[in-house]
């Protein structure tokens, strides 16, 4: 007789002060792999967390909620978070995306490395106008490999309704040798849901929304984080018109305070926080 699986929920991230972190000793994660520590600080301080921390509560003796979280797997990007406080590049209380699991569960490396850095939970991104995590994993070249059962076949699932979607979205066909994808996917599907959170800003807003191509200077007050399906993107405002770019954590010291930067190829922007007062335009 088959052994029956238990039903996996897959949840969404959660924002929790970095300073109520705490690594844990029996880090599933052991192997030194990949960017160094310095490198991942750096990658992380211009495009942010790309793969959110699974953590579990720290209980007290009695068995309640202290409010602080053990973080038992993805020790490398604690340790570059760490590296950018001490840098004072990001703020101890600075959010920190966290899948949180039940206390004492335990957390393979296999869950880890499936760790969803998404606001959305996976049946959200099933049917979500950006470009999801599960959009990203069908375009790329070394996607992360799914189990056929629990965890990874979750995954599987929600990428084969996914697919489904994008069909009828208009951004894939179905072919006789299978789901083919459209050119440029993410860009496509990430250009859309940002047209149209800024066309609902300016409505609400009256300013005009302006987007910006690579090496075009970008600058104006950080006015508020947006959650998207695409990711975390900060609104700039220049008092006529504002423009929508990927959020970063340096980001998160500068709400209310003029930023400037150059956009990238990349999409990002290279930030500078230091106002030039010398020189009118």
């Amino acid at each position: 007789m088959a052994t029956a699986i238990p039903k996996i929920t897959l949840s969404s991230s959660r924002d929790i002060p970095f300073n109520r972190l705490v690594l844990s000793q029996s880090n599933v994660r052991r192997v030194k792999s990949g960017l160094s520590i310095e490198e991942l600080a750096r990658d992380i301080e211009r495009r942010g967390l790309l793969q959110s921390l699974n953590v579990r509560p720290v209980l007290d003796g009695e068995g309640a909620e202290t409010g602080t979280y053990e973080v038992p797997a993805g020790g490398r990007r604690f340790r570059a978070l760490e590296l950018l406080v001490k840098q004072k590049k990001l703020a101890k209380t600075a959010s920190v995306p966290c899948v949180v699991r039940e206390a004492g569960s335990a957390i393979h490396a296999e869950e880890d490395s499936l760790a969803v850095r998404s606001d959305l939970s996976i049946e959200n991104q099933v049917t979500a106008r950006g470009a999801t995590w599960l959009d990203r994993q069908a375009v790329a070249r070394d996607p992360v490999v799914l189990g056929q059962v629990g965890f990874g076949g979750e995954v599987r699932d929600a990428m084969e309704r996914r697919a489904e979607q994008l069909i009828e979205q208009g951004f894939a066909e179905r072919r006789a040798q299978g789901i083919v994808l459209a050119r440029n996917l993410i860009a496509k599907l990430r250009g859309r849901e940002l047209h149209e959170a800024g066309e609902r800003l300016a409505s609400e807003t009256g300013r005009t929304f302006s987007q910006s191509a690579s090496g075009e200077y970008v600058t104006g007050t950080y006015r508020q984080r947006m959650v998207l399906a695409s990711g975390r993107y900060a609104m700039i405002d220049d008092g006529l018109q504002f423009q929508l770019v990927p959020w970063t954590p340096s980001l998160e010291r500068q709400q209310g305070r003029h930023v400037s930067g150059v956009a990238r190829d990349d999409g990002g922007i290279d930030w500078s926080f230091t106002r030039n007062r010398g020189l009118g335009l």
